[in-house]
């Protein structure tokens, strides 16, 4: 009688699970949730490694929008998603809690996630202000959404044009100062930002994480 999948070594099956279930989009890894359905015994055996090992890739760049907020404004941008939210619509942004309604589940499976945001360049205008309405919502969004439990997991977040920013790093740290409120349970690393915007929002975080570690030890 041949020998089936289960009859092969927990090495053997952990390697099959590994080569199938591990998915980082940016090194061209899909994984094949489909055999976590195959049958109880391999979906206890492989979860795991698809949450565990896997990295969850979202990209973020706004968008032009001709949506008309209200009579006093006409202007307006949106985020359009990209990465492992493939799925997700055209998605007209005015509110963090409009955003975090667009944010998928499946990033809080697992531990690692990246975020790529693609800003355009500051043009001689300055719209980059207008047009980036959305980014500072975003990121509001995204730490209400990762501390709504406290797996750990890690976080990057990078510029995909790291100058465009230039010359307005008041504008990056208003931008990302949503991320200063992510909990101790997430590891922010940031990439491609300026020198003084990072240490602007890791102080900050800091400083947040500290006082909440006082209120705690006050409570109890």
């Amino acid at each position: 009688m041949p020998a089936g999948f289960l009859d092969l070594s927990a090495e053997l099956r952990n390697q099959v699970y590994h080569d199938a279930l591990v998915h980082d989009r940016e090194e061209g890894k899909i994984a094949t949730v489909a055999l976590l359905r195959a049958n109880r015994q391999i979906h206890n055996e492989a979860h795991g490694v698809l949450h565990a090992q896997s990295t969850f890739l979202i990209s973020v760049s706004p968008i032009k929008s001709r949506h008309r907020i209200n009579k006093m404004v006409g202007a307006a941008s949106s985020l359009k998603f990209g990465g492992d939210c493939l799925a997700l619509p055209y998605y007209r942004t005015t509110t963090s809690e409009r955003v975090l309604r667009a944010l998928p589940q499946a990033m809080l499976k697992v531990s690692k996630i990246k975020v790529r945001i693609q800003v355009p360049e500051l043009s001689r205008r300055g719209s980059i202000e207008v047009l980036n309405q959305p980014i500072d919502r975003f990121t509001a969004a995204l730490w209400r959404h990762l501390n709504s439990d406290q797996q750990k997991r890690q976080l990057e977040v990078t510029l995909v044009n790291e100058g465009c920013y230039a010359g307005s790093r008041s504008q990056i740290a208003d931008d990302f100062i949503g991320l200063a409120f992510l909990g101790s349970h997430v590891d922010l690393k940031l990439q491609l930002f300026d020198e003084e915007a990072v240490e602007h929002v890791q102080s900050l975080r800091k400083a947040i994480l500290d006082t909440s570690k006082e209120t705690i030890t006050e409570m109890y």
